[in-house]
């Protein structure tokens, strides 16, 4: 199991240092994705980071800006976020702030 973060605080997201700190090295390899933005964006990924991403069987995604970012992307993605605005909720037919659990099988 690896664990992607990033590598320097955007927003609230869990750094490499946060999750070392907290142990999650312990029960998961954990590696910076390389990306500087709120969401995972592949093109602005390590190549070490699309490597694992490409290869894994399951890919769990959390947070509205990973799904923002890899809604669509090629591979076995279960998305976790919580429906912050209002073109979410909508989407999912949610209520703003409802948790949501989305498999998204993209294949080309």
């Amino acid at each position: 199991m690896t664990y992607g973060v990033r590598e320097e605080p955007i927003i609230n997201d869990v750094t490499e240092k946060e999750a070392m700190d907290s142990g999650l090295h312990m029960v998961a390899r954990v590696i910076s994705t390389g990306c500087a933005s709120p969401g995972t964006i592949l093109a602005d990924c390590s190549p070490e980071f699309v490597d694992i991403y490409n290869s894994s069987d399951v890919i769990i995604s959390k947070g509205q800006g990973n799904f923002e970012a890899l809604s669509g992307e090629k591979g076995n993605l279960f998305f976790l976020l919580k429906a912050k605005c209002p073109a979410i909720a909508e989407k999912f037919h949610v209520k703003i702030n409802d948790y949501i659990f989305h498999y998204e099988n993209a294949k080309y």
